[in-house]
């Protein structure tokens, strides 16, 4: 009997430590439910640890005042600092009044204070980027993403689904940690995975 609770003990607290580590927000349960549509096994649990980095602030701050779009903003709880999808962005609005959204094929991700100023970025090669993303604490980011690994000449591919785990720490740092789930021969026609392709209300499918 006691053999059994120490076992159920260490199982609970690896549940808790992986849910401390991992606090995925229900705010973006509409990208797991996208992949869900082509694998109906995934779930966030499934996401392996894959890699974990470092970004250091900006040695010189660069101001973006008056350059960012509101709609491409999300601010922390306590209004010091927010994200922003892709700092290279721009926006034409069509003829419907809705917009499209375009950007430099090295998307980066950035987190600004509140006058506009860089702190820090997060570059990514140009099969790789982030979909969408969420506050969970003023000094924490959960983003979603993918990476495409192989294209094929049939329109299909190998993909790595990313969840990104952003930590900022005092002193200027970002601890970055990474999990993974893959999948091979993705249509990803088929699938609706950034948040612009969400917002039809504000945006044209690009």
């Amino acid at each position: 009997m006691k053999k059994l609770f120490i076992i159920l003990l260490i199982g609970f607290l690896n549940i808790n430590l992986f849910a401390q580590d991992f606090p995925f927000p229900p705010e973006l349960k509409w990208w797991i439910f996208e992949i869900q549509s082509i694998d109906k096994n995934v779930k966030i649990e499934n996401f392996k640890f894959s890699e974990k980095r470092s970004i250091l602030n900006q040695d010189a701050p660069i101001s973006y005042k008056n350059r960012l779009y509101p709609v491409l903003k999300k601010w922390n709880y306590f209004g010091n600092e927010f994200a922003y999808y892709d700092i290279y962005a721009s926006l034409e609005k069509n003829k419907s009044g809705k917009y499209s959204i375009y950007g430099e094929p090295d998307a980066a991700f950035g987190i600004f204070d509140k006058n506009e100023i860089l702190l820090f970025v997060d570059f990514f090669g140009s099969s790789k980027g982030i979909d969408s993303f969420c506050w969970v604490r003023d000094n924490r980011i959960i983003a979603v993403g993918r990476d495409i690994i192989n294209s094929y000449e049939d329109g299909l591919s190998d993909i790595d689904f990313i969840i990104y785990d952003y930590y900022i720490k005092n002193g200027g740092e970002i601890i970055v940690k990474e999990y993974i789930y893959s999948i091979k021969s993705v249509n990803m026609a088929k699938l609706k995975l950034r948040w612009v392709e969400q917002r039809t209300d504000y945006f044209e499918n690009n």
